[in-house]
């Protein structure tokens, strides 16, 4: 899984001891203003994540993605 780092958060990476370093950055702004709505939301989907791998629920997958989406049209800016 490749990092996503928010803005208002520190990052370092390690020494490269071989070979090179390959990176890519970029910026992406959210809809959701507020940082700790998108923490919920970004919880909200990894626990949905490990449950379509471990899980064989589609109701509960589908609840799962229905409070996720109104989550964001609730918080939306």
């Amino acid at each position: 899984m490749t990092p996503i780092y928010a803005s208002n958060r520190f990052h370092y990476v390690s020494e490269v001891k071989r070979g090179e370093r390959l990176a890519i950055f970029g910026w992406k702004q959210s809809r959701i203003d507020d940082p700790g709505q998108r923490e919920i939301l970004l919880g909200l989907h990894r626990a949905l994540a490990m449950v379509k791998k471990s899980v064989d629920n589609e109701l509960l997958e589908l609840k799962m993605v229905k409070a996720r989406n109104n989550l964001e049209k609730m918080w939306m800016a």
